[in-house]
Parts: structure tokens; C-alpha cells; sequence
């Protein structure tokens, strides 16, 4: 009973303390640029199938994750047009919040299942039963390793951030991928040997095709091989024809590996701005926040407590910082301590090299972003933190027949967990609710980081959205006082300041400094020339039209605002061009969304303009075909019909 019963429960319980997130909404911090505005999550057609296994987004190669999106949006697609209006209006772009949520949740509930049987085969290699004993003690600690693991509030950040499915998907098959890998080394089939390791490197790759996680999984395996399989090291040797072979057996992981490894860092340094160069963030500061990270996500683990969606990277940074030395202390002596104890408890050493391991691409050495530590980074490496509380608790079920105080403590110990686990799951469930939607999210982050640069930004951007400028305005400065070298602040300032005309030259001088900041930027050249426009500087807008596009020539906004300011200018000829361009890339991204009909009323008027009726009319019964109803479309063709008579 227990053996289903329990896995069964694992899986009620990680899915249910994520409830609150069925009900939340997409929210402006990637979302928009990973999936609502992707226009190759439309369907599975040769060319977006092309696009997931060869191109990069946003830093990341991983086909298969967009593969499940692209899975999200058919089912949310096949929904909608059967849907009432109000719940229509849940949909963006065909993609309906709840599935994707659903996905999140379920994919995570079945991590959870998965390393529930990783944490029983491992803690009965640990601590085996007595011959003939009942092994359910080992059940109930992989139960309890598994409660901790899936019901903590660390993981709402991967589980309830949809951007985040990449994690949840590349661990579905990186934990099995190291279940096989210890049965293949426990197996004494010959012939079961060879199915685990052809299955754990297979599911390696899956893994990997869903996020480059799995880097670190070779020397996780080589810890495992000195204990607890004792395949190399102690009594098996490090030279022995049985160690060579375990050495041997992790070609194809570390092959796999380094191959995944170049690829995502050369993803990477594709999205702009990502990369931290040494000259931006020493070596000092990398050390110091490798430390930090370590120590954070050991200290976050046991106290969960003001979660954020970014700590943010120090704009001035002194590495002998009084957390960073508190950090390094702290992670020096347990370090020290495991080493002293390595004889009397290997598996404590070995818990804290695959922690740290599995930690080590995310701890600053090769700096990636804006973010000092992540809640996101300890989804995989905190497995080791259930592990040892499993441990834990078999540890004492195992002696309570032995040791009389043992008896005494276990039931105490027992009621610890059960609390424990409850008050995990009671934060799970109130951090989940942070995630309902922009707001709820960004003012929370400022609630508890104040001087959080980008949670300004991301609120100043909803503050003005609704109609709030001077609120907008005020956050903008508040982060610009933390980190006034921030491009994207100084833009969206300028954007701001811009729906006053009477302020349109200074908004004009905000953006300048916005470009000067990050020249590469398309987005800023798009304000300035949006700006400039505006003002009547054509030309100049045009150039800047003109740099958004050679920056990134796929985003149809750019080439609508060129078409636009040609139009102005009588240059019909090359605004049809543009009209042309931007109504290709807006209908890759959705045939009939406004924007198509937009291009589509442009190119008609510009075929107007020049005496073209018959490709004029013809550019507006393509709007009727969209909407029937169109009264400008219809008013057109009735006004071109009567002029040709």
C-alpha cells in the first residue's frame, strides 16, 4: 500500500500547494517575449519546427520546451472559438493562462513522483535495511524527502513563472536520467545494465533539449560512483579495471554535455546585454557571489522567508561586503567540517559537492543577467537538501530498535516534519499567490526590495499603462537614484515624460541619453524615433527607423514606423515596401490580428495615392476577409468604386 499510496500523495500534495496559480495571468517579465509575442509557437508547421530545434530566445536553446508551448497553444486554440466572450478574454494571442499554468503544475507534480523513487534508492543504498526487515522506513523517508523538496517556496518561483517551464520540463528527465544511471550500476544483469544506460543517456538528451541543466550530471555521477555505488575510490581504487570503467562509462554524458554546455553559452551571448565581461563584474565580486549564492540558497532553504522575484546584481559592488564574508565563513566551516567527517559521514560530503555542483553554472563564475542569486537556481541543487532530511528521518527509524533515546525522539522528530512540511507548504501557497499577475508581482518585489532598479521599472511600466504617469514618472527616478547607468529606465522615462507635448524635447534628450547608454538597443532607437517624428525631424527618423531595422529586422513595428514617416514624406514606393515587410511578419504572427488589417489599410491608401483603384480595392476586401464588418474597408471600396465611374 505504501509503495503506491505514497508516491500517489506526493504528487496530490505538489500539485495542490500550487492551486493558486490556475487562476494567474501571464506577466509582463518575459512572458510577453517568450510566448505571447513568439510567433513560432503557432502551430506545428515546418518552418516553426525548424525554428525550435535550430534557433535561439531570450539566452536559451531548449526545442523541446517549445515544443510544449507550442502543445499549450493548439489545445488553447482548439478551446477558444467554443468559449463565451468573457472567458474568451482570458486567451492572448491563443494562449490560455490556465493551460500553460496547468502545464507547469503537472510537469512539476511529476518531478516530485520521480524523485521520490531517486531519494528511496539512494537512502536504501545509504542506510540498507537488515536482511529480512521491512524496507517501509525507506518509503517514508523518500516521502519526506520528496514533501520537502516539491512543497517548498523556493520552487514557486520555477513552478508558477510560465517563462520557467524549461526547468520543470529538463528535470522530468534528468532525474530519471540519473535513476537509470544507478540502477545500470546496482543492476547484476547484463542484460538490464545495458537498458539503464541506454535509457539514462537518451533521457540525458531530453533533458538537455529542454534546457542545458543537465551539464553538471557527469560529475554528479562520479561523486555518486565513490559513494554510495563504491564504484571507484576506498577499497575499489582509483585505477582498478572497475574504476577505468566507470570512467569510461561517462563519455557519452560528458560528451553530451560539453556540446550542450558551448551551445548555451553561446546562446548566451546572443541576447544583448546578458553577459557580464570582467571588466564589468571582477573576479573578486564573481568569488564573493559564488560564496553568497551557496550560503543563500542554504540559509532560504531553512528560513523562506521575503522571497523576491530578483535580488538584483550591486550597481557599486564591494566584494568584502559584510554578507559576502559572513557568506564565505559559513560555507568555509561547513566545507571543512564535511571534509573532517568524510570518514564517519560520506554522505554528507557528498551531498555538499553535488549541491555546490549542480549550483556551479548559476553562481556568478560565467555572469548572466541582472540577478545576484535566483530562487529559480536552487530547484535542481536543493534536491540534495530533501535528501538529507530523508536521511534524516531513516537514520532515526533505523536505530529506534538500537538506541532507547531514539525512541524517545522520533516522535517528536515525526510531529517536527509533519509541522515543517505544512508551514512549507503554507508559504508555497501565499508566495504562489505573488505570481497572479504584473502588479501583484512587481509591487510585492518592491515591497520587499525597494532598491530593486528593475521591480521599478517593471511597475513604473504597469503605472503608466493604466493611465498613472506621474506615479509612473516617480518610479522610474526611484530606480534611476539606485542605477542611473540603466538604458531601459532612461527610455521608459522618456516614453513617459513624452505624454506631455509640452515636454516632447526633453522626453527627446531622455532618449538620446537612453541610446548612448545601449547603442545596440533596438527598442531605444524605436523612442527616439518615434519621438523625433513626432517633432516633425523626418529624416533623423527615418535614420533611426532605419538602425532599429539593420538591429533586428523581424520585429514588423520597425518597418510600420518607417512606412509611416515615408508615407508623410509622399516616398511611396519604399512605404509600401515597409508596408509590405511589416504585414509578412505580422501575419507569421497572427493572419488576422489588428495589425494585419493596419498594414493592409495602409498599403491601400498608399495604392490610392497613386492612382493604383484596382490593387487599392484589392488591399481592402483582404481587410473584409478578416472582418466583414470593417466600416473604413467598406467605406473605401465604395469610394474608390465611385471615382473610377
Amino acid at each position: 500500500m505504501l509503495r503506491i499510496g505514497l508516491p500517489v500523495f506526493v504528487a496530490l500534495c505538489a500539485f495542490l500547494v500550487f492551486l493558486p496559480a490556475l487562476d494567474a495571468k501571464f506577466v509582463n517579465w518575459d512572458d510577453d517575449k517568450v510566448i505571447l509575442k513568439n510567433a513560432n509557437l503557432r502551430g506545428f508547421s515546418e518552418a516553426n519546427i525548424r525554428w525550435m530545434f535550430t534557433q535561439t530566445k531570450m539566452g536559451h536553446y531548449h526545442p523541446l520546451t517549445w515544443v510544449s508551448y507550442d502543445l499549450d497553444h493548439a489545445i488553447g486554440q482548439s478551446r477558444f472559438d467554443s468559449l463565451p466572450e468573457p472567458v474568451q478574454q482570458r486567451y492572448d494571442m491563443g494562449f490560455d493562462p490556465k493551460i500553460v499554468h496547468l502545464t507547469n503544475m503537472l510537469l512539476h507534480a511529476a518531478v516530485a513522483v520521480l524523485f521520490y523513487f531517486l531519494a528511496r534508492l539512494l537512502l536504501r543504498l545509504v542506510l540498507p535495511p537488515k536482511e529480512g526487515a521491512s524496507d517501509w522506513p525507506a518509503c517514508v523517508a523518500a516521502f519526506v524527502a520528496a514533501i520537502v523538496f516539491a512543497c517548498h517556496p523556493l520552487r514557486v518561483e520555477t513552478v508558477a513563472w510560465a517563462t520557467e517551464r524549461r526547468d520543470v520540463l529538463s528535470s522530468v528527465f534528468l532525474i530519471p536520467a540519473l535513476l537509470c544511471y544507478v540502477r545500470y550500476a546496482i543492476s547484476p544483469s547484463a542484460g538490464r545494465k545495458v537498458a539503464f544506460y541506454v535509457a539514462s543517456i537518451g533521457l540525458l538528451l531530453l533533458s538537455l533539449l529542454s534546457k542545458a541543466w543537465g551539464i553538471t550530471l557527469p560529475a554528479v555521477m562520479l561523486v555518486l560512483d565513490v559513494y554510495p555505488l563504491r564504484r571507484i575510490g576506498g577499497r575499489a581504487g582509483w585505477t582498478t579495471p572497475r574504476a577505468v570503467l566507470a570512467y569510461i562509462d561517462k563519455v557519452p554524458y560528458l560528451a553530451l554535455a560539453a556540446v550542450f554546455a558551448v551551445w548555451a553559452g553561446k546562446a548566451q551571448e546572443t541576447q544583448l546585454a546578458t553577459m557580464k565581461s570582467l571588466e564589468e563584474w571582477g573576479a573578486a565580486d564573481r568569488i564573493a557571489q559564488a560564496f553568497y549564492g551557496l550560503f543563500f540558497y542554504s540559509y532560504k532553504t531553512i528560513l523562506p522567508l521575503h522571497l523576491t522575484p530578483l535580488v538584483p546584481l550591486p550597481v557599486h559592488n564591494d566584494p568584502f561586503a559584510l554578507r559576502y564574508v559572513v557568506a564565505a565563513l559559513v560555507v568555509l566551516a561547513v566545507a571543512v567540517l564535511l571534509l573532517l567527517l568524510r570518514r564517519r559521514w560520506p554522505a554528507g560530503l557528498v551531498l555538499g559537492i553535488c549541491y555546490a555542483g549542480i549550483l556551479s553554472p548559476v553562481l556568478g563564475v560565467a555572469q548572466s543577467g541582472p540577478q545576484l542569486v535566483a530562487d529559480r537556481y536552487s530547484y535542481l541543487a536543493c534536491l540534495t537538501w530533501g535528501l538529507l532530511a530523508g536521511a534524516g528521518l531513516l537514520w532515526l527509524m533505523r536505530r529506534r530498535a538500537e538506541v532507547r533515546w531514539v525512541r524517545y525522539a522520533l516522535p517528536v522528530v515525526a510531529v517536527a516534519a509533519v509541522a515543517v512540511c505544512a508551514t512549507f507548504a503554507a508559504l508555497t501557497w501565499q508566495q504562489t499567490k505573488i505570481w497572479q499577475d504584473s502588479w501583484a508581482l512587481w509591487r510585492h518585489a518592491v515591497k520587499v526590495d525597494p532598491q530593486c532598479a528593475t521591480a521599478r521599472l517593471n511597475l513604473g511600466l504597469l503605472e503608466r499603462q493604466a493611465g498613472n504617469v506621474d506615479e509612473a514618472i516617480k518610479n522610474y527616478k526611484a530606480g534611476l537614484a539606485v542605477d542611473p547607468s540603466d538604458a531601459l529606465l532612461w527610455n521608459n522615462l522618456a516614453v513617459a515624460v513624452r505624454e506631455n507635448p509640452a515636454r516632447l524635447d526633453e522626453a527627446i534628450a531622455i532618449s538620446r541619453k537612453a541610446v548612448g547608454l545601449m547603442p545596440e538597443h533596438p527598442d531605444l532607437h524605436f523612442m527616439l524615433a518615434s519621438s523625433l517624428e513626432q517633432r516633425g525631424d523626418h529624416e533623423e527618423a527615418l535614420s533611426e527607423f532605419a538602425r532599429c531595422i539593420q538591429l533586428k529586422p523581424s520585429v514588423p513595428k520597425y518597418h510600420r514606423g518607417r512606412g509611416r514617416v515615408l508615407m508623410k514624406l509622399h516616398r511611396w514606393d519604399e512605404a509600401e515596401t515597409a508596408y509590405e515587410r511589416a504585414l509578412a511578419l505580422d501575419r507569421r504572427l497572427d493572419p488576422r490580428s489588428a495589425y494585419v488589417i493596419f498594414n493592409l489599410d495602409q498599403l491601400a491608401r498608399i495604392k490610392e495615392a497613386q492612382g493604383d483603384v484596382a490593387r487599392a480595392i484589392e488591399y481592402f476586401k483582404q481587410i473584409l476577409e478578416i472582418d466583414k464588418d470593417n466600416g473604413p474597408a467598406i467605406r473605401g471600396i465604395a469610394r474608390l468604386q465611385a471615382s473610377s465611374r
